[in-house]
């Protein structure tokens, strides 16, 4: 006999937006108890594939996924609900949600729910702000420091003129002197 699984689970909306560093609850009903089945939830960036973001387990804690801590993510469930809570949410939350059940080896799925995360222009202003300000810390370390390495250079170049100035007139490089003496004649130096 072979059995299968009509599961109903509806995810109310199908849009939800909210501001980025605001609070959400992702909700998932189902018409059947599933108190005696884990439960999920599942994230799916645009052209890539689901990845699971939080189990609720019938007889356990939950369990967070890579990436997911319970931090931020709260999952919850009931008779006939399932839902998930995102603290603080940030632009990378952003993608759809799908709650699923696991029956008999087989996960049944809910329709999704699309989280859009808005950055606001106040946000954002702060971020491209923020980010100038870096570029321009930044750049000014460069440029420090490279009047560092020059000063470093031009105080090196003048130790060593003052080192040479000190050291007594020598012949030049390719000049030799020799000074030869003859007890019989008179002292004679010659220059080469």
């Amino acid at each position: 006999m072979y059995f299968t699984h009509c599961t109903v689970l509806h995810q109310p909306d199908s849009v939800i937006t909210v501001e980025s560093g605001a609070n959400v609850t992702l909700q998932c009903f189902f018409t059947e108890n599933y108190t005696i089945y884990d439960m999920f939830w599942y994230k799916q960036i645009k052209g890539q594939r689901p990845c699971a973001v939080a189990m609720a387990r019938v007889v356990a804690d939950p369990i967070f996924y890579k990436g997911y801590t319970n931090t931020r993510f709260n999952i919850s469930r009931s008779k006939k609900r399932l839902s998930l809570s995102i603290i603080n949410t940030r632009h990378w939350d952003e993608g759809v949600y799908y709650c699923g059940v696991e029956i008999f080896f087989d996960i049944e799925f809910g329709n999704g729910v699309f989280l859009a995360v808005n950055v606001s222009s106040f946000n954002a202003t702060a971020v491209s702000t923020t980010e100038s300000w870096i570029a321009v810390v930044i750049f000014l370390c460069n440029i420090i420091g490279i009047c560092a390495v020059w000063i470093i250079c031009l105080c090196i170049r003048i130790r060593q003129e003052k080192a040479l100035s000190s050291i007594p007139n020598r012949p030049h490089r390719n000049h030799m002197s020799i000074h030869i003496e003859n007890p019989d004649a008179e002292s004679h130096t010659s220059s080469f």
